[in-house]
């Protein structure tokens, strides 16, 4: 008796756990960079994807079949969120680049 009863609450908590899990997939709020629906006019799914859609990359599915299909071009491709473009990327890593330099410099 006490084995069905574990067995039986196991099953009821799987259950309710995946069910969690596959919820997820549209549960999480839209995106915080809204500028680059704006912005854009070919903004990444992967912008507004949820959690469980980037963990899986479900969201890059799309640009895959057209891959597969035939061969992408420049206009297939996604724009990049504005925290993901060269200026800003460059201006961190340039930031980080001088940090080593003078602690290299120090050192000597």
């Amino acid at each position: 008796p006490g084995q069905v009863i574990n067995a039986t609450l196991f099953s009821v908590e799987f259950g309710l756990v995946t069910a969690n899990f596959f919820l997820h997939f549209w549960a999480d709020p839209s995106p915080k960079e809204k500028s680059l629906k704006m912005q854009s006019d070919n903004p990444s799914p992967g912008v507004g994807s949820s959690f469980p859609n980037k963990m899986t990359f479900t969201w890059f599915g799309s640009i895959l079949k057209k891959g597969w299909k035939r061969p992408l071009n420049q206009n297939d491709l996604y724009d990049l969120k504005p925290s993901e473009q060269t200026g800003v990327i460059y201006s961190q890593w340039e930031k980080q680049w001088k940090k080593c330099e003078e602690e290299k410099m120090r050192k000597r």
